[in-house]
């Protein structure tokens, strides 16, 4: 679980095969002429770069100004695992959270299907003095966020989503309950000697951990009879000798108390083959794949899941077990498997680099999976421009779109936010110096219309080139680089710029501007506006229509309904600026040449249109320690039309309705303006002067 800077409550349950416990993830959210214009031309660049969403259970917080400081904290979390004589499981949690703050009203919960065969019976409830609660269902398309006690779910790509409304609460507590009935999620292992099945699950994840205090938390798996204690095999936290977990032989628990910081909570019980089974149809493939990373290995329980046979490229003899993974993982697509296998390398050895660095990877791969599998669901029709943001990710046709509302497009960008922030936080665990994962970037595929299979066309490379607008001409003849711990600080930074960008559009309310002009992106929404325009054929109507549109989504004012979010936008680019100066600060202590991604003036790049060298790292350094005074408000930025200077810092912590029009013209700025050091245009231009004129490109690679 993972609940990040915003609430999260819940779990995520991906039941892994071998002792590979189920996943629990919670989520509770150029030259220069004036910093301005290049600070909104970086906000729209930033917007265009791919991104996705994560799974788990949340509560979100309602949208209204007054909620300023909000927070949770797990009181309690109890998960029990209820095996039945037909091998399915009934799983049901319950989560005891204290809200501060408020308001809360809406949470949701996203349980991924690789290694669950399917989900049935599924329930939402709260217990409340007591007696339990059961929530009402509705159809997806019936469910509103406004009406408490409700829930629905549907498939989402390869998910299962579960959103529910919650009675208004404010400093408070609250105990949800969800349950439902896993089939297909038994390990079967009827060849081994002596046979034998098999329960994983992690109860608390390290992101939730890491994310909110936890102050207690259970795990309980109930057999259908009881099995002689001394043919079990046990793990997870505390001792594994099982009169330390049972007293029966059929109820066994585990429980621990005041995790800290970035613990996990993890339980397994492998025993006697005791219900009529067959393996689920993902084990085989599972098992295989792993014989393939490593031939020879065993099928026990500490083996691991790997992408299909034959999905696994050659690597060095010396590479270790997590970066084999997590290249097999990247170029087969299969990052959901990934994610689990590194996570459980994790949990056998916290201080596993290479694990952490490839957990991180793949979970910013997800950001982009996510995202273009909810474009692909909504019919997203990319546009013609490579430069319109969010929706230029390439994505396939869609034969049979769902029509998209405003509001699935902020869940969209809330997902993106929260896969990102997921991926950030694994990354920050990561400071070995030695630290390193080769990766061709031609080969890295992924998921993009949610089908469950990815085909050779889904690949990263149509991304970059999307992105950046090259061709295949333009691109260097390898694009394998040698990622390191200063490339790691590199994409912690841009996770940082991504989110700020996603924080600055999710703090207003512009569905005015979406009615206007999205259906240009999304055909199969409803939109008034669109069935009263004349049929297309009118050529002056089909080519300045969409002009025109593009000025009514920029001119409509939008109004703030969640102040605090413009503040953490504003923390996310201080933070990515500190990490680019750790970034150079790492890259400039290198030594070696080896396929860089960034180069220092010693070494060497693919990328031979952009120049490395000692005077515009110096220079970069400059325009680092300029922008951190502009966003602290030590230093002002400049209008065109006005005497004083603007506080860019009151601008996120002071934030008023967006225009951008009368942010241009002068009249929105009037609240921020100050007497002080102003950061001019000629300054900039000398700042940059190193770049010869390529400081938009520099910036946007390096940020």
């Amino acid at each position: 679980m993972n609940p990040l800077h915003r609430l999260a409550s819940g779990a995520r349950s991906d039941q892994q095969e071998q002792w590979h416990p189920s996943r629990r993830l919670v989520r509770s959210h150029l030259e220069v002429r004036g910093f301005f214009p290049v600070l909104v031309a970086l906000l729209i660049f930033v917007m265009a770069l791919p991104g996705a969403a994560l799974g788990g259970l949340a509560a979100e917080q309602d949208a209204t100004p007054a909620a300023l400081t909000r927070s949770v904290t797990w009181e309690a979390i109890d998960v029990t695992l209820e095996l039945r004589e037909d091998s399915s499981m009934r799983v049901t949690e319950r989560d005891r959270v204290a809200f501060t703050g408020g308001p809360f009203r809406t949470g949701f919960r996203e349980i991924p299907l690789a290694r669950i065969e399917s989900i049935d019976n599924v329930e939402v409830g709260e217990v409340r003095a007591g007696q339990q609660v059961a929530y009402a269902f509705v159809p997806p398309a019936e469910f509103s966020r406004d009406v408490p006690e409700t829930y629905t779910y549907q498939i989402v790509g390869p998910n299962l989503r579960i959103d529910w409304g919650f009675p208004i609460t404010t400093s408070s507590e609250r105990t949800f309950e969800i349950g439902f009935d896993a089939l297909g999620a038994l390990g079967v292992y009827d060849d081994a000697n002596p046979p034998y099945q098999q329960i994983a699950w992690i109860g608390v994840s390290q992101e939730l951990s890491a994310g909110a205090p936890v102050n207690s938390a259970s795990l309980t798996i109930v057999l259908p009879r009881p099995v002689d204690p001394e043919n079990a095999v046990l793990r997870g936290n505390g001792s594994v000798a099982p009169a330390g977990h049972t007293t029966d032989g059929r109820t066994w628990t585990w429980q621990v108390h005041d995790l800290a910081q970035g613990d996990e909570f993890v339980a397994g019980l492998r025993f006697p083959s005791l219900v009529a089974a067959t393996p689920p149809s993902w084990q085989d493939a599972a098992d295989a794949s792993e014989r393939a990373v490593e031939p020879g290995i065993s099928t026990t329980p500490e083996t691991v899941a790997t992408p299909a046979a034959g999905e696994v490229r050659r690597l060095t003899d010396d590479a270790s077990e997590a970066q084999k993974l997590t290249v097999a993982h990247l170029e087969s697509g299969t990052l959901a498997e990934g994610e689990a296998a590194l996570s459980a390398l994790l949990a056998d050895d916290t201080a596993n680099a290479d694990a952490q660095l490839g957990l991180g990877v793949i979970r910013f791969m997800q950001a982009i999976e996510h995202l273009s599998q909810g474009l692909y669901r909504y019919g997203l029709k990319p546009p013609e421009s490579f430069m319109a943001p969010v929706v230029r990710l390439p994505v396939p046709e869609n034969p049979n779109p769902q029509p998209i509302t405003y509001q699935d497009f902020r869940d969209l960008l809330q997902a993106y936010v929260d896969d990102l922030a997921l991926a950030e936080a694994t990354l920050a665990g990561v400071h070995a110096d030695d630290v390193g994962l080769v990766l061709d970037l031609k080969t890295i595929r992924y998921d993009v219309d949610g089908d469950g299979t990815v085909n050779d066309d889904e690949r990263l490379l149509a991304v970059i080139q999307r992105v950046s607008g090259l061709t295949d001409g333009d691109l260097a003849a390898s694009l394998t680089f040698n990622f390191d711990l200063g490339d790691v600080y590199w994409l912690r930074g841009y996770c940082h710029v991504l989110m700020a960008f996603g924080e600055f559009l999710l703090a207003y309310d512009w569905q005015e501007s979406f009615d206007a002009s999205f259906f240009h992106f999304f055909p199969a929404m409803h939109s008034p506006f669109r069935d009263a325009l004349k049929p297309p054929g009118d050529d002056n109507n089909d080519q300045i229509g969409p002009i025109a549109d593009g000025i009514s989504f920029l001119h409509i004012r939008w109004p703030v309904i969640e102040p605090d979010r413009l503040a953490m936008a504003r923390i996310h680019l201080k933070q990515t600026i500190a990490l680019s100066r750790q970034s150079w600060d790492a890259i400039e202590a290198e030594t070696d040449d080896d396929r860089e991604w960034i180069p220092n003036a010693q070494q060497t790049s693919p990328f031979t249109s952009i120049v490395v060298d000692q005077e515009r790292i110096a220079a970069w350094r400059l325009v680092l320690d300029e922008a951190d005074a502009v966003l602290d408000g030590e230093k002002l930025v400049p209008h065109w039309r006005l005497e004083q200077g603007i506080n860019l810092r009151r601008v996120f912590e002071e934030p008023q309705p967006f225009d951008l029009v009368l942010w241009v013209t002068g009249p929105a700025a009037l609240p921020y303006l100050e007497d002080g050091p102003i950061s001019t245009s000629e300054e900039w231009a000398r700042l940059t002067e190193a770049f010869r004129g390529s400081f938009g490109l520099f910036a946007l690679w390096v940020n």
